[in-house]
């Protein structure tokens, strides 16, 4: 399975590798930074043109709606077109998007950018996670996705303090400006910088090994196995966390039951965004030395005890170290479950592989806040919405850890890698 990537990989120079990683990080980051500058300006916005919260609500859905939608397609074309041409149209879509965003005068408008945005995104961010599992070696996988999570959540934990500034100073429109020209000039960046690199990793599928007449039975064998299923479910039970449990209830928790300021929750977040940031670029490294299995199932672990101990935060420390916890846990398991599913991806199938992954997260950033609500509402409290998250994430890694394969050659050395 990775037998064709792998002689694909050694075609190119570690310093080649690097340069690549680095020019799809910087991208990565200016395209989060500017999402993250619009995310506290977007319901504001909405309201400002006298929509309705109900309406607010479908326009905020409306962004991983279309990415539910465009992951696989892109992924897929990803690899049949080549990687960089989506690394610069993905974001050119976005760009046009966030125009339409700063311009539009009522819901309609507003509704149809917001989709555009997101499939904008859902283009880029698909194909950057297909381009880097598709040039890095085995024992450099979990690192590489580590950079390129942290190099996302670097631009949203910066963005939202920008945003906020930018509409109080200059008005609710310019952060969407802002992230058109951000999104355009990360564009441009790629274009320049990977002019050369279609011809050494980026080919369609049938130049690593594998034919079109082949392709119904490879993507039989993507979508039954089993290693890739459990990576998905694990990616569902993650982004069902953090859009249930993260933006949804441990916020109201805070504020509502363990009395807190608006400023402390903040900062309890806050903490938990930057030790998140930090235990990604180290995770990763872990997982390319003890195998992606160990760090996965360590960090189900300390993510779900987080999300039961929260329950019992009753002041503000309290409520910081539980906080601190849960940026721990799902730190740990952000880059060892993607470099997982890259691992168990069929070769050259790296595209729609990822698009899959990424499809499996959108549908559980979707559903959670709803489900997460409703169960708030029905048990009139929070305790019940964090033990369900909990026992949802518990029950993944369970099933992870009794039916998971490594999906990596453990201790993988340097020297090893550096060999190619």
């Amino acid at each position: 399975m990775q037998a064709a990537s792998s002689l694909k990989t050694r075609t190119m120079s570690v310093k080649s590798r690097q340069r690549i990683v680095l020019d799809v990080c910087v991208q990565t980051a200016l395209n989060m930074l500017g999402m993250g500058i619009i995310s506290p300006v977007l319901p504001i916005y909405a309201s400002s043109l006298h929509i309705n919260l109900t309406l607010i609500g479908v326009i905020v859905a409306a962004f991983p709606l279309a990415r539910l939608f465009v992951n696989i397609p892109a992924g897929h074309l990803g690899e049949r077109v080549g990687f960089r041409a989506l690394l610069v149209a993905g974001p050119l879509i976005l760009s046009g998007g966030a125009i339409l965003n700063g311009i539009a005068n009522g819901f309609w408008l507003l509704l149809i950018s917001r989709l555009i945005v997101g499939a904008g995104s859902a283009v880029y961010t698909t194909t950057a996670m297909s381009y880097l599992a598709q040039i890095s070696p085995e024992g450099e996988r979990g690192r590489v996705m580590g950079y390129l999570q942290g190099s996302m959540l670097l631009g949203v934990s910066v963005g939202p303090a920008i945003g906020g500034y930018l509409a109080d100073h200059v008005g609710y429109r310019a952060p969407f400006f802002i992230l058109s020209a951000l999104a355009g000039i990360g564009a441009l960046w790629t274009y320049w910088r990977t002019q050369d690199d279609d011809q050494q990793v980026s080919a369609p599928v049938t130049e690593t090994g594998s034919s079109h007449d082949e392709e119904p039975q490879s993507f039989r064998g993507l979508i039954f196995e089993r290693n890739l299923i459990l990576a998905n479910l694990i990616t569902f039970a993650l982004f069902f966390t953090r859009g249930g449990a993260y933006l949804t209830i441990i916020p109201l928790l805070g504020y509502n039951a363990a009395h807190l300021t608006s400023s402390q929750v903040g900062t309890a977040l806050t903490g938990a965004a930057l030790l998140n940031l930090i235990t990604i670029f180290t995770s990763g490294k872990q997982a390319d030395y003890f195998g992606r299995k160990r760090i996965i199932v360590l960090g189900i672990v300390f993510t779900s005890l987080a999300l039961i101990l929260f329950w019992l935060a009753h002041d503000f420390w309290s409520y910081f170290a539980c906080a601190i916890f849960f940026g721990l846990g799902t730190g740990i398991i952000g880059p060892a479950i993607a470099a997982h599913a890259a691992d168990s991806a069929p070769a050259g199938r790296y595209g729609v592989a990822m698009g899959v992954y990424r499809t499996y997260g959108d549908a559980g950033y979707i559903l959670a806040p709803v489900l997460m609500g409703w169960l708030g509402d029905f048990s009139h409290g929070y305790a019940l919405p964090l033990f369900f998250n909990a026992t949802v994430m518990a029950l993944m890694g369970l099933l992870f850890g009794l039916k998971g394969r490594e999906s990596a050659r453990q201790r993988v050395s340097v020297e090893r890698v550096q060999e190619t």
